[in-house]
Parts: structure tokens; C-alpha cells; sequence
């Protein structure tokens, strides 16, 4: 299946460039390549660990957003923070997030396996729960935070963007 997406997807590209007369951006051709590294990496190592990374890496990919949002928001306010000053409050920002993954992620699978039992939870694939929950909630949650639509959502993405005529 893998391998199949690889292949439409590069048609696809092809397709878009042939139709464009010129290489696709950047921005097209970086989050293919992501998603094609990630099967891969997941055929290779179908293991917990290795759908944690992929889980990490889209979060890091994904993590482009709020920050936007966030040096919009302080911009709106009158507050211009330094670039080391954003990035510094970012990078704190996302390691407390991967602090939170690891625990979650780590700690409820390891305490199911070992202390699952005394409550009934010992052969239940905890892991695999945890993570369809964790997809699950963004999918939802990305379905009400970024409706471009709302105007509240557009200024907080776009409001360092000059308005198109």
C-alpha cells in the first residue's frame, strides 16, 4: 500500500509540474517526502517506539502553526519579541509537549503492563488505545481550531500576511 501511495503521489507531482511547466515548490514536495519516509520508517520498524517518532516528527511539522498564531497574537498586542526570544519560548513550549507525550505515550503502556493486572487492564494492548485516542482527539480538534472560514482563525494565521487585492 505503501509503495502504492509512493508511486500516485509521484505521478501526482510529475502531473502538477508537467501542468505548471515548473518543479513544484518546496512546500508540496518536503511534506510528501515526510509522509513517504514515515512508511517506510514504520515498514522497517513496525514497533511502538517508531510510531512514537512519527508521531513526534508530525507534531514538529505540525508545530509551525501555533507558533504563527502565537508571534501574530503578540504582534496584534503591541508586543515584538526578538526572534531568539520566540524561538527560545517555542522550543520550551514543545519540549514541555514531548515531556507530556513520553508520559502519556510511555508511562500509561508501561504502567498497564506491569500494575494492568490489579485492575483487570493486563491484556489489553494499551499502547495501541492510547495512540488511536491521541489521532482520534487532533483529528476532531483540528476540525474546530483551524476553520479558515472564522475570521478570529484567519487573523491569527495570516495577520502578518498583507491583505491580497
Amino acid at each position: 500500500m505503501a509503495l502504492a501511495s509512493g508511486l500516485l503521489g509521484l505521478l501526482g507531482l510529475i502531473l502538477l509540474g508537467w501542468r505548471t511547466r515548473r518543479v513544484p515548490a518546496a512546500r508540496v514536495i518536503i511534506p510528501w517526502a515526510a509522509v513517504q519516509f514515515w512508511y517506510v520508517f514504520l515498514y522497517r520498524e513496525p514497533s511502538e517506539g517508531a510510531l512514537f517518532w512519527v508521531q513526534n516528527v508530525h507534531a514538529l511539522q505540525y508545530f509551525i502553526f501555533p507558533w504563527r498564531v502565537e508571534l501574530n497574537r503578540m504582534a496584534r498586542s503591541g508586543v515584538v519579541p526578538s526572534p531568539s526570544a520566540a524561538t527560545l519560548r517555542s522550543l520550551i513550549y514543545y519540549a514541555m509537549v514531548v515531556g507530556a507525550g513520553l508520559l502519556l505515550m510511555g508511562g500509561l503502556p508501561w504502567l498497564a503492563k506491569n500494575y494492568g493486572g490489579a485492575i483487570g487492564l493486563a491484556g489489553l494492548p494499551l499502547s495501541l488505545t492510547v495512540l488511536s485516542f491521541f489521532n482520534l482527539h487532533h483529528y476532531f480538534i483540528d476540525g474546530v481550531i483551524w476553520k479558515i472560514r472564522n475570521p478570529a482563525v484567519r487573523r491569527d494565521l495570516f495577520g502578518h500576511l498583507s491583505p491580497m487585492v
